[in-house]
C-alpha cells in the first residue's frame, strides 16, 4: 500500500517482530495491543487485521 502512495502504519504484539518493521517502516509500527495503543487518531482510508482475533479477548482488554 505504501508503493502505492498510502502514508502506511500499523500495530505489532510481538517485540521483535515490531523492531523489524521498524527498521523498514521506521516510527510507523507500534508495538501495543488494539485496545491500548497510543496509535495516531484518523481518519484511515483503510484498516486491515491480519491474524488479530485469537489476541482480541472478550471481557477484560488487559488479561490475555
Amino acid at each position: 500500500m505504501q508503493a502505492a502512495g498510502a502514508d502506511v502504519y500499523g500495530l505489532e504484539l510481538q517485540d521483535e517482530a515490531a523492531r523489524i518493521a521498524n527498521q523498514r517502516f521506521p516510527g510507523r509500527v507500534f508495538n501495543a495491543r488494539v485496545e491500548s495503543s497510543d496509535f495516531p487518531p484518523g481518519p484511515y482510508d483503510a484498516i486491515t487485521l491480519l491474524a488479530v482475533i485469537e489476541h482480541v479477548h472478550e471481557g477484560n482488554p488487559g488479561k490475555t
